[in-house]
């Protein structure tokens, strides 16, 4: 049996002219900035998913501006999920009302806790033979607080709560 020839919408195959044009490139790149799937992006092009598929084969700048899109993305993604591992203070303004009536407008710093999920997630990933399902140090209950003042040197409290250790 012959095998039969690629299928193709080409006018010189007999199909419909392409609606490619090299101006969709600038339309991809922010539609996966926004972490839009293939199939959602070849939705708002107006196309069919398949059709987009061939397009990302053919067209390396087409498929060089998704591809960069998408790296931006996680690379935005990434760097939040390592800030909030760590905590943050952020500013903020606030307007109230005194007893007067009188609007006030101050600005206020809120501290964003280190999140230990995000930690976990990225160590996990990071460092997976270490930190992956029991595989990471040895979580007690004792609390240990560093002090970040020089002044008080390199002091080092430790407050267990493990009820062995009580008399």
């Amino acid at each position: 049996m012959a095998k039969k020839p690629a299928y193709s919408r080409r006018p010189e195959n007999g199909g419909a002219p392409t609606k490619y044009s090299p101006k969709m490139c600038e339309q991809v790149n922010p539609l996966a900035l926004l972490g839009l799937s293939n199939s959602e992006i070849a939705k708002a092009l107006g196309i069919c998913p398949g059709t987009f598929e061939v397009w990302i084969k053919e067209h390396k700048e087409l498929n060089q501006k998704l591809l960069e899109g998408r790296e931006l993305a996680d690379g935005r993604v990434a760097a939040a999920m390592y800030k909030r591992a760590l905590g943050y203070k952020t500013s903020a303004q606030k307007a109230f009302v005194d007893r007067n009536g009188v609007e006030h407008i101050v600005t206020i710093t809120e501290e964003v806790p280190p999140s230990l999920d995000a930690a976990k997630f990225i160590l996990t990933n990071r460092q997976g033979q270490r930190w992956s399902n029991g595989n990471g140090p040895e979580v007690n209950n004792n609390i240990v607080f560093v002090s970040n003042d020089p002044d008080k040197g390199d002091d080092v409290d430790t407050d267990s709560t493990d009820e062995d250790d009580q008399p």
